[in-house]
This record gives structure tokens, sequence and C-alpha cells, in this order.
């Protein structure tokens, strides 16, 4: 591989390494995951965010080290605490939505058993299809 080859590759990861750390990146996954409060700076989320293949900086005796070593000492730092308000105030919303929900489902039940009610005629109480029988006296 060519020395401008890997200055391109060094400089991706370089970008990603950054983007991440910021919160920031741009692969659908890690905006998914840095959304969850999940996203963490190591060697696969990094080769993801570049868009280069993680044997760059996934083994050892990688090509580029410098990157390696700069993912790993920072990546022991987490990404998740800056983003941790944000995941609780997000869950914070689901829990609302989901607390809107169930009023909404407990009055619709409620109003379904109240026509059941009205529908069943009063005459003849009835259990089921079962009707009870009279007892015949003597």
């Amino acid at each position: 591989m060519s020395r401008i080859d890997l200055e391109r590759i060094r400089k991706d990861f370089s970008e990603a390494i950054t983007r991440i750390q910021k919160g920031r990146p741009k692969h659908p996954d890690l905006v998914a995951r840095q959304r969850e409060g999940k996203l963490v700076l190591n060697p696969t989320t990094a080769a993801m965010e570049s868009g280069r293949s993680r044997t760059y900086v996934g083994h050892a005796g990688c090509a580029l080290p410098d990157i390696r070593s700069r993912i790993l000492s920072e990546g022991s730092r987490s990404v998740r605490i800056g983003s941790m308000k944000e995941v609780v105030k997000s869950l914070k919303e689901r829990v609302s939505e989901l607390e809107q929900q169930a009023k909404i489902k407990d009055s619709a039940i409620a109003a379904l058993q109240i026509a059941l009610s009205r529908a069943r005629p009063k005459t003849h109480p009835r259990i089921g299809n079962v009707t009870p029988f009279r007892k015949k006296t003597r």
C-alpha cells in the first residue's frame, strides 16, 4: 500500500474518532447507538464510522498502530457519559407516552364494557351460554 493511501486512511480514522468522541457519528448504526446511549469508542466502531476495514486497527500488528493506541487509550474513557442526560430524557418521554397510551386503552375498555352491558338483555340472566334450571316445587 502506498504512503498516500495510508495517510488518507489515517485521516479517515482520526476524523471518525473525533466524531464518535463528540457524539456526532454519521454511520446509521452508530447514530442509533448514540440515541440509546450505547456508543463507545473501540476499533470496530472507529472502523465502521471511518468506512474502512477493522484490520487497519483491530490487532496488535496492524497497519496503523498509532491510531489503534489512540482508540484504545481514549476508548477506555466512556463516550456514554455525555449522552446519559439525553438518554434519561428520551426514556422519560417514552414513559410519558406509554402512560398516555395506557390511559387511552383503559378508557376504551371501559367504554366497551358499558356498551356490552347495555347490549345484553336483562330479562334472562344468563351465564355465558348456560341458562340455569328452575327448581320444581311440589
